[in-house]
């Protein structure tokens, strides 16, 4: 876990570069990008109240995700269910606070709907080319790489496996994400961004970023799952 923290106040030292400072109301502060005409931010979401003011559910274990997910309350954690990984990667959120009216994102923003990915996709043209949009830390990096590389340098630890070029400045970060039984997968590995599109019962629209391809990809995932948000400004 040392080697983790270590990582951690490292990577917080790199700045996305032609940002404009914003915060939220729960005194997280953000940047922003402007991509084509939306601007986005490029931190993942790390409130832990609703606009309104509002807490929003924190489930700490995986029996407590599960809990809150099955009975569709909408609920947060941490990645690996650890908050000091928060500062980088933000919290994880299920679908039903996404979705919540009293309203996940802070006064000024708000959850971009499909429609608003696909144009990010389509300007970008990352059917084709995700390291468009892939932060050059954390991607390729394994559990044990993070968690147990005591005996390997920081820069070693945090840099990526592949070209990740991040052109746009949207700086994505491989975060992975939480199943349905409340096991986080993936750090390293992948990120998904959920959008505020319904598609069914139990389905939302994501955004799907993985090391083992390179186009973008966007499915109808369970609402139950914990995913990481980015914004839009108004």
């Amino acid at each position: 876990m040392k080697s983790l923290s270590m990582l951690m106040l490292f990577v917080i030292c790199f700045a996305t570069c032609f940002a404009q400072n914003t915060s939220s109301d729960d005194g997280n502060y953000s940047n922003t990008v402007l991509i084509n005409n939306q601007r986005w931010t490029t931190d993942n979401l790390n409130v832990s109240q609703y606009r309104n003011g509002d807490s929003i559910p924190y489930a700490k274990t995986k029996d407590e995700w599960v809990k809150y997910s099955d009975e569709g309350i909408g609920c947060y954690t941490y990645v690996q269910y650890n908050s000091s990984t928060a500062k980088i990667l933000g919290k994880l959120y299920n679908w039903y606070a996404v979705n919540d009216p009293r309203g996940l994102a802070p006064h000024g923003f708000h959850i971009p709907s499909h429609q608003d990915w696909r144009d990010l996709i389509d300007f970008l043209k990352l059917s084709m080319n995700s390291m468009k949009i892939k932060s050059s830390l954390l991607w390729g990096r394994t559990k044990v790489e993070l968690y147990e590389g005591t005996d390997k340098s920081i820069m070693e630890m945090v840099r990526s496996v592949g070209d990740f070029n991040n052109s746009s400045g949207f700086s994505a970060l491989p975060a992975g994400y939480i199943q349905k039984n409340g096991k986080h997968w993936g750090l390293g590995e992948c990120t998904m961004f959920w959008s505020s599109t319904e598609t069914g019962k139990n389905t939302a629209k994501v955004v799907n970023l993985n090391t083992s391809y390179n186009q973008v990809n966007r499915n109808d995932d369970p609402k139950v799952r914990g995913y990481s948000v980015r914004l839009l400004k108004d």
